[in-house]
């Protein structure tokens, strides 16, 4: 088998050039393809293909992630069809994403919250379940925003670097 696919029975492939230079550059196919230069870099023929599977056939999680395709890409995979890419002739599929979803405390530390933030239950100690915790920091405003905003505008109030909440509510307990 060469450097393309096969030929099949199904009427959809699709086809792109990448550069090989440490990140994938996209541009407009109307454009001239950049020069490969002395100092490295390369271009590569991608290939994709839509083929039949049986149902049989273990493909791990690509049912998820045609399922997602179909959705969010406006793919129309059917059940019993994968995508396949194509590189130097060796055809190869999305078997898993490899991504997992940060937890709701890598969430709140990534945005600038103090370690000891609490963010399992509102002030009255009702508990919140993971999807509210995680709804409830994309709405927040992270705290370095907010102590920037403050000691911009109301400098003489900023007297002492607070960095947990615990001497938050020493500092402001009444």
């Amino acid at each position: 088998m060469g450097a393309e696919p096969a030929a099949t029975n199904n009427p959809l492939a699709l086809s792109h050039i990448t550069e090989y230079r440490g990140k994938d550059k996209g541009q407009p196919c109307g454009e001239p393809l950049r020069t490969t230069t002395a100092g490295g870099g390369q271009f590569g023929a991608v290939y994709m293909t839509v083929e039949k599977y049986a149902a049989e056939v273990n493909l791990k999680f690509w049912p998820q992630i045609r399922e997602l395709l179909n959705k969010y890409c406006d793919y129309a995979l059917a059940d019993d069809e994968v995508l396949l890419i194509w590189i130097s002739g060796t055809a190869y599929f999305i078997a898993d994403i490899g991504l997992r979803m940060l937890t709701p405390k890598e969430l709140y530390a990534a945005t600038g919250f103090p370690a000891d933030y609490i963010i399992e239950r509102d002030y009255l100690g009702n508990e919140y379940g993971k999807t509210k915790q995680v709804a409830r920091c994309g709405n927040a405003v992270p705290p370095p925003f907010a102590t920037a905003l403050v000691r911009a505008n109301l400098p003489e109030w900023c007297k002492k670097q607070i960095t947990t909440m615990a001497e938050l509510e020493r500092e402001v307990a009444v």
